[in-house]
């Protein structure tokens, strides 16, 4: 498995979705190239970060005005 295969297949491997034998391939992968392996570590700190957050509650209020910006914005024609 080269660098581009890797890449396709990290975020599965982050979730823990890949079959046994992909799973294999790119661990053997990661033991020999480290840009790959680093890649996986600066994810996996990424998604520790991101769920470590609060979970933001968004005001009504503000989701109706970006709904409707979104809204008027798709309504226009292109410029």
């Amino acid at each position: 498995m080269d660098c581009a295969e890797v890449y396709r297949f990290l975020i599965e491997e982050l979730d823990e979705h890949l079959d046994e034998p992909s799973r294999r391939s790119i661990k053997e992968h990661l033991s020999s190239c480290g840009n790959c392996a680093t890649t996986l570590q600066s994810l996996k700190k990424t998604v520790s970060l991101y769920k470590s957050q609060p979970s933001l509650i968004v005001p009504q209020s503000l989701l109706s005005h970006v709904l409707a910006v979104i809204k008027s914005s798709r309504a226009k024609p292109s410029e």
